[in-house]
C-alpha cells in the first residue's frame, strides 16, 4: 500500500462519483496542469504539505494525517474519494482549521505546525475546484 496520496481524474469523462467508477473502473489520468499545486501548498517550507516518496507534486505524503483524518472524521485517507466526498472532508477541515491555534499531534506523538493542515485545506480546495478525485495510486 502506498503511503501517498495523488489528485487524480478518470480516464473515462463519464465518470463522475465513486459509485459509476465501482462499475466502470478505469485508469487514472494526472491533472490536466499542476501549477497550482506548487504554489498553493507551501511545498519544502517548515509547514508545508509534506511531497509523496515520487516527488509528484499533484501529490502528497498521506501516512502523517491518516490516523488523524480517520479518528477526527471517520475519512480513509488511502481509499478513492470523489469530488463530492472531497468536498464534505474540506468543509469540516476548513472549520476544524480555523478553531485551531499552534502544532497539532497527529496521533503518533508527533506535532505539525498548523498551516500544515491549512495546506492539506488547500491541496483539497483545489481538487475540488478542478474537479479531481483522490487515489492512493499514482
Amino acid at each position: 500500500m502506498s503511503l501517498d496520496v495523488y489528485a487524480v481524474r478518470p480516464a473515462n469523462p463519464n465518470i463522475h462519483n465513486l459509485a459509476q467508477w465501482r462499475e466502470q473502473r478505469c485508469n487514472w489520468l494526472p491533472p490536466v496542469t499542476t501549477n497550482e499545486f506548487e504554489i498553493l501548498v507551501d511545498r519544502g517550507t517548515p509547514g508545508g504539505l509534506p511531497l509523496p516518496s515520487n516527488q509528484d507534486v499533484a501529490g502528497f505524503y498521506a501516512a502523517p494525517f491518516v490516523a488523524w483524518a480517520a479518528d477526527t472524521y471517520r475519512f480513509d485517507m488511502y481509499s478513492i474519494q470523489d469530488p463530492t466526498s472531497l468536498d464534505d472532508f474540506a468543509l469540516r477541515l476548513r472549520v476544524w482549521v480555523s478553531a485551531r491555534n499552534g502544532g497539532i499531534n497527529v496521533g503518533n506523538g508527533e506535532a505539525y505546525p498548523l498551516n500544515t493542515f491549512r495546506m492539506l485545506y488547500n491541496f483539497t480546495d483545489l481538487c475540488i475546484r478542478n474537479g479531481l478525485w483522490w487515489s492512493p495510486e499514482s
